[in-house]
């Protein structure tokens, strides 16, 4: 029996049941990073000893004496009061801002689809009227579709485990490090950058879970006992992928402030082009893995640009427009091309002209969208990260 013991090292890989929990709501618990990379959450002193701070109150603060004067007072509800606060704090107040103005519903091309909606308020003579305007419609494949070509996609794909088992692990918590491989990243010298992709990463995670929940669709290892995923399979629904809706959210923002810097090292195309292909093999790892059809990256790019040009909309000093964007999976089958598989510069190049054809993805209208305050406010502390003679600079302290 005593050998049996050894049995107890497998629940060692019940640790690995923790990372199931990064790669969907958990991915809030970025706040808390924010908290620590910024090094502004907390005064200094919160880290005294408490028996001295009250010893030194005793021998040095006297005879209560009331103040002449009082601190400068905030503006109401002002942007700018973010500069008070430690990143984690901003991070729910950013959130607040932008889940506040979305709403989801059952309509759009055919059944069985799901529409992200932005709600545009105004007062009116009635008091306060809203304006539904569609950012994203998605619909799921048929269980045919996942169970046929899609599944014998994601099979072959396994070949490719040997290659990439050390970058499917590595990037299954948030792949910032990855995205600071590309584009310089710090705590220190693009602390509110740092903070904006949090916020992007956030905004993906709750639009995408809901999407999740809605289609809930099976995983790979659902249909065939010879998929065998070679890391946990996550808790929810397939489609749309997680890890593809977030890194393509966070690769069309950060290229997006690097090109509206207003620095020509940081107009280059190439900057855009490693942050579309990083994203692009964060999502196919994922296919690799086992726990993803290629249809849900497909789906998850689709989402995250869609989100990412919605956002930077937000951000903007003057009114944005952004395109509402259409995902029909039931039309995404092979017409002899190979278009049954995720390739994102097909995604990409189907949403910048309605010439480029893919099946299943077409535009939809236009939208003005004003400036979400809060939000602009980051964009532009972010922005100055960039900014001077080509390098970050330090960003404004608060």
């Amino acid at each position: 029996m005593a050998q049996l013991n050894g049995l107890n090292g497998l629940n060692g890989l019940n640790g690995l049941n923790g990372l199931n929990g990064l790669n969907g709501l958990n991915g809030l618990n970025g706040l808390n990073g924010l908290a620590i990379a910024n090094g502004l959450s907390g005064a200094a002193g919160a880290t005294a000893d408490p028996s001295a701070l009250l010893t030194t109150h005793d021998g040095i603060a006297g005879s209560w004496q009331a103040p002449a004067t009082s601190p400068r007072w905030p503006s109401f509800d002002s942007a700018d009061n973010l500069r008070l606060w430690g990143a984690a704090f901003r991070g729910h107040a950013l959130d607040a801002s932008l889940f506040t103005e979305l709403t989801f519903a059952t309509s759009g091309p055919g059944p069985s689809t799901l529409t992200l909606f932005h709600v545009e308020r105004r007062s009116g003579t009635a008091g306060i009227e809203c304006d539904h305007l569609p950012i994203i419609s998605i619909r799921a494949p048929g269980p045919q579709q996942f169970g046929g070509e899609q599944l014998r996609l994601t099979a072959g794909y396994a070949a490719l485990r040997i290659d990439r088992i050390h970058e499917i692990v590595s990037q299954i918590p948030i792949p910032l490090g990855f995205i600071g491989a590309i584009a310089f990243l710090s705590d220190v010298r693009t602390p509110r950058t740092i903070e904006l992709l949090m916020a992007a990463h956030r905004f993906a995670v709750l639009v995408e879970m809901r999407f999740k929940q809605a289609f809930a669709t099976p995983r790979p290892a659902d249909f065939s006992p010879q998929i065998q995923p070679v890391i946990p399979t996550p808790l929810h629904g397939a489609f749309p992928s997680g890890h593809a809706t977030e890194m393509f959210i966070m690769a069309r923002v950060l290229s997006t402030l690097l090109a509206s810097a207003g620095v020509d090292h940081y107009r280059e195309g190439l900057w855009k082009q490693q942050l579309m292909r990083l994203a692009y093999r964060v999502a196919v790892n994922r296919t690799i893995a086992g726990v993803h059809f290629p249809v849900d990256s497909v789906a998850g790019c689709a989402l995250g640009l869609a989100l990412g040009d919605y956002l930077v909309a937000r951000c903007q000093k003057a009114d944005r427009v952004y395109r509402q964007r259409i995902f029909d999976g039931s039309e995404f089958t092979d017409d002899g091309n190979d278009q049954q598989d995720f390739a994102w510069g097909l995604v990409d190049d189907a949403f910048a002209s309605p010439a480029n054809k893919l099946a299943g993805l077409t535009t939809g209208g236009e939208h003005t969208v004003a400036r979400a305050p809060m939000l602009g406010w980051l964009w532009d502390q972010a922005l100055a990260e960039w900014q001077g003679d080509g390098a970050p600079a330090p960003a404004p302290r608060g």
